[in-house]
This record gives C-alpha cells, sequence and structure tokens, in this order.
C-alpha cells in the first residue's frame, strides 16, 4: 500500500516558497554572459562523429559508410549496430560489426543472439565488399 498523500503536494509548495523566502538574494549574481561563453562550444546529445542522420541518409564519418534510411522508418544507432525498422514493426534492417572470420559465422551467430528463425539468405556485394542479405523471422516480444 501507498500512504494517503494528503496535503503533501501543497505543503511542499509552501515549505519551498518559506525557504526561498528566508533567503539573502542581494549578494547573488547572474553571470549569464560568463555561464553562456562556458557552454559555447560544448558538444551534447549524440556525437556526430559516431553517425547521424542527413536528409534521409545515414552518415558514419569514422567508419565511412552511408546508406539510406527508408521514409518514415526509424532509426537506432550504438556503438555496436545501426538498426532501422518500421514504426508498424513488421521490419528490421540492422548493421552490425562481428569478430567472427568468416561472413558465414558472422551471420550464423547474429541469428543466434538475436534468436531470429532463418528464412532465406543470399550473397550479395555492397560497394566492393562481401556482403549477406538475409530474411529472417522474428516475433516481437512484449
Amino acid at each position: 500500500t501507498h500512504p494517503d498523500p494528503g496535503d503533501r503536494y501543497n505543503a511542499v509548495i509552501r515549505d519551498a516558497s518559506k525557504w526561498q523566502d528566508s533567503l539573502d538574494f542581494s549578494s547573488w549574481k547572474v553571470n549569464k554572459d560568463n555561464y553562456l561563453h562556458m557552454l559555447d562550444g560544448m558538444v551534447f546529445g549524440e556525437d556526430p562523429r559516431q553517425g547521424y542522420v542527413e536528409e534521409q541518409s545515414f552518415y558514419h564519418p569514422e567508419l565511412k559508410i552511408k546508406f539510406p534510411v527508408p521514409i518514415a522508418w526509424m532509426l537506432d544507432n550504438s556503438p555496436m549496430q545501426v538498426r532501422m525498422y518500421t514504426p508498424d514493426g513488421k521490419a528490421l534492417m540492422f548493421f552490425t560489426l562481428a569478430s567472427q572470420n568468416t561472413l558465414e559465422d558472422a551471420a550464423k551467430v547474429t541469428l543466434q543472439q538475436m534468436e531470429l528463425n532463418l528464412l532465406e539468405s543470399k550473397k550479395t556485394v555492397v560497394n566492393g565488399m562481401q556482403a549477406i542479405s538475409a530474411l529472417k523471422l522474428f516475433e516481437v516480444k512484449y
């Protein structure tokens, strides 16, 4: 059970106001310009060197890759993989780096790790590099 909050919210507001009224703000200094100068140039949010989306394309400057992002698809970028998926959850595409020695072993391990059932696959070449295109069946677990 949870205790009855009663008048807790209003009591906190009253106590906070009382505490603020007891403070002497005359010696306080608002130094907006100095504060903004310290923040100038600070990187916040996602690091664009680790990948970003611009005009329906994903760019990863450090890995030197670029690929289109389908319209209305969502994209999650992490150090381990880039994942794209439809809002309705019916399609998933991901790119990941693998430590296995062969493309086939990498695909096999990835399938096992993601608990996906392979429906079909084919070897292909993308920008001169070997790749495997695979159609997999998966069920979203809620």
